[in-house]
This record gives C-alpha cells, structure tokens and sequence, in this order.
C-alpha cells in the first residue's frame, strides 16, 4: 500500500521520504519510489554510503546530527571538515547536506545561515 501511494504522489510532484526513528531496517525501503530520502544516520548502523547503494538513484538527504554535534555547536572549521568527509565519502552528487532531523527550535537562524555558508564552501 506504501508504495501504491508513493507511485501515485510521484506523479504529482517530488516524494521524498523521510524514515524517522532509532534503529531502523534501512534495507526494508529499498525500490521505495523517492526523489529524495532522509534517515537518522546518527541513530542507526546505516551511513550516507550505505543508504548510497540502497536507493541509488534518489538525492541523500542529511548527514549531521539534529540533535548534537557539530550544527548546534561546533566550530566552522569543524563543520567543513565533517562537510568535506561527507563528500569524500559519496560524493556530490544527488546528495544534499542536511540534518537527519528536524532542527531544534531554539536553534538561531544565524546560526543554521553560517552552517549553510560553510557548506557552501566545501
């Protein structure tokens, strides 16, 4: 049924599918009709470059920690080092950098703009 209804969203517009939680069956959503996938690579054994090989043809979605670590408190130089591994890892195509999750709310917009400018540069 999942996928009946990720077939027929898909052809109104981009589906990207977000797999939320801890300790989750990554393989399970693999041929899952997605443009985009995004999963909590902190909270499970799944990595960037296994999520790579299991949806090869969607954009990755994520990659730093929502709710720890560098976006929330690290230095710039930190930042782009995670960025730059992150790229060297699978590349930068179809991959989008991102948080795994939904940012905390008191997180500042300035802060969220100086990661996203360090990215930029990476």
């Amino acid at each position: 049924l999942e996928i009946k209804i990720l077939q027929r969203a898909r052809k109104k517009g981009i589906v990207v599918l977000h797999i939320c939680k801890d300790q989750i069956r990554l393989p399970m959503y693999a041929g899952y009709p997605a443009d985009m996938v995004n999963w909590a690579i902190h909270d499970c054994k799944y990595d960037l470059a296994a999520g790579r090989k299991l949806f090869p043809d969607a954009t990755l979605l994520g990659g730093f920690d929502d709710r720890s670590g560098l976006v929330l408190d690290g230095n710039m130089d930190q930042i782009a080092q995670a960025a730059q591994k992150l790229v060297d890892q699978i590349g930068r195509e179809r991959f989008i950098f991102g948080a795994d999750c939904t940012l905390p709310t008191e997180l500042s917009y300035h802060r969220i703009h100086d990661v996203i400018e360090q990215v930029r540069r990476t």
